[in-house]
């Protein structure tokens, strides 16, 4: 009889461990449902904000092109002097 108990002890264990190794694996695909869900909605918004800039930069531009021509070539000055740097 000892010999059975052992085995149902040893077959009740590998179907807890089972069980828990479900439970964790369905927790963790949730998780991960989740956070590409919300990583989908951060690259939206990304998205929408990066087109809103681009909107005021060709209305700044449209309105002060003299300015945004200066502005395009310090800028381009500054990263030519950091880049030459290198």
């Amino acid at each position: 009889m000892s010999e059975n108990t052992g085995s149902n002890e040893g077959s009740s264990t590998a179907e807890a461990a089972r069980k828990t190794y479900d439970a964790a694996r369905d927790k963790a695909q949730q998780v991960m449902g989740q956070a590409r869900e919300r990583a989908g909605e951060y690259y939206q918004q990304g998205r929408d904000k990066a087109a809103e800039y681009e909107g005021r930069v060709e209305e700044m531009v449209r309105e002060q092109p003299i300015k945004s021509v200066l502005i395009a070539i310090g800028a381009g000055l500054v990263l030519g002097m950091l880049l030459r740097r290198r």
